[in-house]
Order: structure tokens, then sequence, then C-alpha cells
């Protein structure tokens, strides 16, 4: 087993400080919408009325489904979820591009992508829309999706949409919403077998580094309360190794473009500031590349109308 760098070791000291002192700040508000949750499901403390009928009414319940349903088909009425128009005045500067062309072909490539179960497109868009129904505001990530046949030249096949869920998405302190986050941190639970694949599909996982993972059972405190376990299907995500489940917790902590990944709370498994091997004109190349040109996190937030 190969030994962690004394570098590596500090940035994983700074990273593990940081998560502690961003989870800290956001721990009353995770607080908070456990009980919106609870209201959510029509759960009732059977203490409250005692000796009596505990009869529980889903008023909430049935408003969340409504105002979700209600603005997930405003949206998908049309045929067209997009539909593309062309700037107006733009042919008068440039005569020779036909836009209105260009804005019916780009409106059906869009469409298509949309269209295309693969890119999990309205599932994602109804679950970021029903978080934020329950908690105010709703997370989502959009990646690209490739085929790692040959490793140094992916092909791209599409996009993917996720709803994240809402306690998984930990942004910096003091920030008010994920732009003014100076970082962030994206929670995983995945299974052993679902890590030991991510090498093949991503050069910035180490493999050896994977098979370090130490095979523990320590669970710190279980973030979202036994109540929570209780009401809904939620797993224990805040166990760094689970044998029993054979999961492992993974954090993957976003800052200036870069990702660096932490398994089990205690192993760097990618950092992508470390050059990988692609395919170039002039061949294959050791080159340091951020994962994405663009910020794929996004954000839905349901504004009450007084």
């Amino acid at each position: 087993m190969a030994e962690a760098s004394e570098q590596e070791l500090k940035e994983l000291e700074k990273i593990l400080t940081r998560w502690n002192a961003s989870f800290d700040a956001v721990r009353p508000i995770f607080d908070t919408k456990e009980k919106q949750y609870e209201k959510y499901r029509f759960k009732r403390d059977p203490n409250t009325h005692t000796y009596k009928y505990n009869v529980s009414l889903p008023i909430i319940f049935t408003q969340v489904e409504n105002i979700n349903s209600t603005i997930v088909n405003a949206f998908f009425q049309k045929p067209k979820t997009i539909e593309i128009q062309p700037v107006e005045g733009f042919n008068f500067v440039r005569p020779d591009i036909k836009d209105e062309q260009l804005a019916i072909q780009t409106t059906r490539a869009v469409n298509l992508l949309i269209d295309n179960p693969d890119n999990n497109f309205y599932n994602g868009f109804n679950d970021a829309v029903k978080t934020a129904c329950i908690y105010g505001k709703g997370y989502t990530t959009i990646t690209p999706r490739f085929n790692f046949d040959d490793p140094e030249n992916p092909a791209y096949e599409g996009f993917m949409l996720n709803a994240r869920d809402f306690f998984d998405l930990i942004p910096s302190t003091n920030a008010i919403d994920l732009k003014t986050s100076r970082y962030k941190f994206l929670r995983e639970t995945v299974s052993t077998d679902e890590l030991e694949e991510r090498p093949k599909r991503d050069q910035h996982y180490k493999k050896e580094r994977i098979a370090e993972i130490p095979n523990t059972n320590w669970i710190p405190e279980d973030i979202r309360k036994t109540n929570f376990e209780t009401i809904g299907p939620h797993a224990r995500r805040a166990a760094a190794v689970d044998k029993k489940s054979n999961t492992i917790l993974v954090l993957h902590y976003f800052e200036d473009g870069h990702i660096i990944t932490i398994a089990a709370n205690s192993i760097i498994i990618r950092d992508t500031r470390d050059p990988i091997t692609l395919g170039t004109a002039l061949g294959s190349e050791k080159i340091v590349q951020k994962p994405f040109t663009y910020d794929i996190f996004d954000e839905i937030d349901l504004i009450r109308v007084p």
C-alpha cells in the first residue's frame, strides 16, 4: 500500500476542515428542512395527542403534488419543449446568415436531446421541481455523457440531467447561493463495485487509491436523524464505509473548475489537477484539463407570492 504524500495529507486536511465548517454552517437550515419534510409526509408526534385518535390530513402533501404537477405540465404542455426564435433585426446586420432556418434546426436538435430518455431530462426536472416545492430550493447538475471504448478519444453521446438531494449539496460558509459559493461539496454514496468501475470512464480516478479504501464499519453522526429514516426511504449516507450495505461515502470538492474527490473521509481518489493522457493532433499527450468548461450546478428557487 502506497503511503500518501505530505502534500496530499495537507490537501486532505484542508478539504475536510472546510467540509466540517461548511456543514456546521448549514446544520440549522438542515434541521428546519427536516421538519418541512416531515410536514410534507404528514408526520405527527403520537405524544402530542395522548389518548386521542391521531388523525392526520395530508394537506401539505396534496399542495406540493398539485404545485409540482402544475409547474411541470406548464413546462411540457407544448409539443416542442424548447422553441428558439431568431434575434429581431439580426438579418439586417448579417443578411448572409439564414437566421430563421438556423433557429428551426437548433430547436429541432435541442428537443431531440431533451426527448432522449438516456439524458434523464424529464425525470430530473420533475424531481428538482418537487424538491423545490418541499424545501424551497432544488438542485440539479448537467454533465456530459461519453462512450469510453477509446479512453484517449471518448465519444460524446449527450448530456445527463440529475436532480440532487437537498442535503447532498453543501456550499461554502457565508455563501448566499451556489453562485456566490467559493467552493462546493457534493456528497454521494456509491457501491464499491461502482467506484471500482469509475477509473475506466475517467482517468482522473486513481485505481490504486480506490483499492486502499479502509474496510471499516465506522459510522459517524447520522445527519438525517432517526426519524428521517422512519418516514422515507433514506439510507444512512453519513457512513464513511458501510460493509453491511456495501456502500462508501464520497465527497466531491469543487473549486476553481477542478474537482477533488475523497472516499471514506480518508483517501483522495481523484484530483483533476493531475495530468491525464488524451489524443491530440500530435499524438497522445499528458494534459491538465478542467473536467467541465461550464458550471454544472443549477438551482431552482420556489419564490413565495405574498
